[in-house]
């Protein structure tokens, strides 16, 4: 998984587009709790890469949450490619800052108790996500 900062054109064309990561300071910049990591944003800047602390008006602890409130127009979050590029293929959502952030590779883990691995719709399941990583190139940071 990759983390992409996105924003909604109609948040945009009220706001602003942010050209620098320094823009972001004047921005409402959604939150995910729970991973507190997760508030410093990674940016290159003049050829170093340096910790963004962002802040906003919302926190929430649903990523989907945040997905929906950035539809709306109500700020900018970084959030996992996978759950925004539907909204990024229609439209609905706009990169940002792409030649600032640190695209950073997180693994996504399948944990399951001992023995329900050779249930065929845990295999299955799986085996979907192990096929959609490798389809998937890494990107060139």
């Amino acid at each position: 998984m990759r983390r992409i900062i996105c924003a909604s054109p109609a948040y945009l064309q009220r706001h602003g587009t942010p050209q620098t990561p320094a823009d972001l300071a004047r921005h409402n910049c959604l939150l995910l709790t729970g991973f507190g990591r997760l508030a410093a944003w990674p940016m290159r800047i003049n050829g170093r890469v340096v910790e963004m602390t962002v802040k906003g008006a919302v926190t929430c602890d649903s990523a989907e949450l945040l997905l929906d409130l950035v539809r709306v127009g109500l700020g900018i979050a970084r959030l996992g490619d996978f759950l925004a590029q539907e909204a990024l293929a229609k439209g609905e959502l706009v990169p940002l800052l792409v030649d600032h952030h640190v695209v950073e590779v997180q693994p996504i883990s399948a944990l399951m108790p001992p023995g329900r691995q050779h249930l065929p719709r845990v295999r299955a399941f799986v085996d979907f996500l192990a096929a959609e990583a490798a389809r998937r190139p890494l990107p060139i940071s």
